[in-house]
Order: structure tokens, then sequence, then C-alpha cells
């Protein structure tokens, strides 16, 4: 048999910590783990977290089992560096030879494939291969051709979601929302693909288109006199890690001629918190081209109230986990009236994501939230229909002043 072992989490550990921290815990791990499998097996490791154990003179697929156990129990107690300490897990994937493969380079493959289920499954578990993820991973492949084929033919669509400000009844604002017009389908949603998207750095070329259409859609929408608030964009950790995403933002405002006032940059709360530090600065940068930037998904992290006082963010949008079961359930009372009672004692804009029921509109603004968004006023549509919607809502409202 061939397990394939990864180490879960473990490059939130090189990001916050240090590479220092990293190397000691995988030096540690492997003291725990050659003093659990037998003599006769053999453990190698292949690169960063991930490592192979080969186990021989296997006859029954039910021998694995305790073997696996074994491992797992190393994780029982916390990995300690520099009084730190690290609570970690492994995800596992196994081959066995022949039944999946009579060359290293396949038996490797697909115990690797199998480590993806097990993470899938929820980390700190393990799976066997089965020729069903071998399919898998040739969708994947697959999605991801078609993936770069949608950037090449322009197949990615920006829709608007508008936003509302609860005091004068007033779209405030739009955010922008990323849509594949997939050729072979219906238009996709980003669930079907920013998570590949985000792995294969494609998010690079489609974040920046994002960004400049919404741009563009935000000048048209001005010049018609349908609209005068601003347009929210959400960026990727991807972008911000991976491609000098300032100058992108730097360019993407000159070219378009918009003011960078009209302009919101959204960030998740698990992103920045990731490593608070680092991006800190950034965001200031950011901020002094004149933008505004809202932390997005807010309360669903690991905040941190020292650093929250220092970033330079103008908005906290409430997750939408929370406001669904407003005003039913105590707890999420409880989390939103904290959240929107910390912005404001911040001077901090609150925005309620996810909104359905006018319920929930009357408890929001009832506990001082400024503004909110969500199926109660309308869905995400292109910018076509937002006109349209737009000029409809004006003329109620000139019904109904």
């Amino acid at each position: 048999a061939l397990c394939f072992i990864d180490l879960d989490n473990f490059k939130k550990i090189n990001d916050s910590f240090g590479h220092s921290y990293g190397d000691e815990i995988l030096k540690q791990f492997s003291d725990r783990i050659g003093e659990v499998i037998r003599v006769c097996d053999t453990l190698s490791r292949i690169g960063g977290d991930e490592f192979i154990l080969l186990v021989e003179n296997i006859e029954e697929m039910n021998e694995i089992d305790p073997i696996i156990t074994k491992i797992q129990t190393i994780f029982n107690e916390p990995f300690l560096v520099k009084e730190q300490k690290f609570f970690l897990s492994a995800s596992i994937g196994i081959s066995l030879y022949p039944e999946h493969g009579l060359e290293s380079e396949t038996l490797i493959k697909n115990a690797d494939a199998a480590m993806y289920k097990a993470k899938d499954a929820g980390k700190n578990t393990y799976a066997f291969y089965t020729l069903d993820m071998t399919i898998a991973s040739y969708e994947r492949i697959g999605m991801e051709n078609a993936l770069r084929e949608a950037i090449s033919a322009k197949q990615f669509l920006v829709y608007y979601q508008p936003q509302i400000d609860f005091k004068t009844n007033t779209v405030c604002g739009l955010e922008a929302l990323v849509r594949w017009n997939h050729p072979l389908e219906e238009i996709l949603s980003p669930s079907r693909f920013i998570e590949l998207a985000e792995e294969t750095r494609l998010i690079l070329e489609i974040g920046a288109f994002v960004l400049e259409q919404a741009c563009f859609d935000l000048l048209s929408l001005r010049k018609e006199g349908l609209f005068e608030g601003t347009v929210s964009v959400n960026i990727s950790g991807v972008q911000i890690e991976y491609s000098d995403f300032l100058k992108t933002l730097e360019h993407t405002i000159e070219i378009s001629g918009v003011d960078p006032s009209l302009l919101e940059m959204e960030v998740t709360e698990s992103f920045i918190m990731n490593d608070p530090e680092r991006w800190i600065a950034l965001l200031k940068q950011m901020q002094a081209l004149g933008v505004s930037i809202a932390i997005d998904d807010f309360g669903t992290g690991h905040s941190s109230l020292s650093y929250l006082r220092k970033l330079p963010i103008d908005k906290l949008k409430v997750d939408m986990s929370f406001v669904k079961d407003i005003p039913q359930r105590e707890d999420a009372c409880a989390i939103v009236n904290s959240i929107i009672d910390l912005a404001h004692n911040m001077k901090i804009a609150t925005l309620a994501e996810g909104i359905e029921t006018k319920e929930q509109e009357r408890y929001l603004q009832e506990h001082g939230c400024e503004q909110g968004q969500g199926y109660l006023y309308a869905k995400p549509m292109n910018v076509k229909d937002l006109k349209v919607w737009m000029m409809n809502r004006h003329k109620e409202s000139c019904k109904n002043p």
C-alpha cells in the first residue's frame, strides 16, 4: 500500500509564523511517525508538507486501518515550537498495488487523488483510491482548460446586486459579481468555478476583468443619470498575494477615468487575518488612492480585535449566515448586534448581506445597521437588466414619494 500524507492547514503556519516554525513541526512529525510505523515500512518526504509511506506485505485491505489509526494518534498531542502550541491533523490517501497501478508514478498519482478526497470529506481522515477519483481528476483538468478558453473567448460577465441605504431607501451601492456565460451550459455562478480559478491563479485575469468592467459600467450608469452611488468589487486573496494588485488598481482607475472615491474593494476577513501585519500596509496604500475598503464575511473568520483597530477599513459586511437566523435565534441576534455596536464605536459603516424578509430588514434597521442587500430588494442582474430595474424603481419612488 502507498499512503500519501498531507498535513492539514500547514501553509497557514508558514504564512503566519514563518518557515522556521514550519520546519520544526516537520521534524517533530517525522520523529513521531517514525515511532509508530513498522520497521519494514518506508517513509519519504516528497516536498513541502507531503509525505509518502510505503507499507509492504499487506494481504488484506483491512490491515491498513490499524496502521493509519496509529499515524492519526500522533496528532493527539500538540506540536510545541518556541512555547507556541500547534494542533494539527493529516489527510491521507491510499492506493494499493497491483489493483490501483503497476508503476510508482501511477500509484502516487492515485494516492494523491485519494488524499484530496479525504480533504474534501473534511480533512483529518483517510480515503482509498477509486476509479471515480480519476474521472473527477479528468473533469477537473477539463474544467481548467475550459476556464482558460473562457478567458480568451471573453465569456465572463459582471452582474450587480443593489445595496440599499436604510435611512433614505435609495440604492447607495452595487456589488459586482462575476458570472461565466458557458457555451454549453446556463450562466454559471462563482460557486462552480472560483475555487478552481484561485487554485490555478486564473483568478488574476478574471479579477482584473471584473474590476475594469465594473468601472466602465459604473460610468455608464452615472452618465445615464440612473445611479449616483459606489460599486463594490470583491478581491480574491490570490489576487493580492500573487499579483501587483495596487498597480492593477491604479491602471484601471487611469484607463477608465472613474473617480476612485466611487470604488469599494471587498476583502474577506479570513484572508486578512491570515497575515494581518503583511496586508495592513497594502490596504492603506489602496485607501490612499481614494478607494474605500470593506471587510466581507465579517464574523465568520478568526478576528483579532487588536488588528481590527489597525485595519484601514470603512465598512463591515455582516455575513448572511447570521442574517438568515434573525430575529428567530438569540445567538444570531447577539452576534449581529455585537458587530453593529463594534462598528459604530469604531466609526465604521455596516452592511448586512442576504436579507430576504421585511422582518430581517426591520430588525437590522432598529439595531442601527445602515445598509443592506439581498433578494428582498433584487437578485444579481446584468447591467442591461439593472438599468431597467433602476428606471422602474425610480418611477415607483415618484409615484410614492
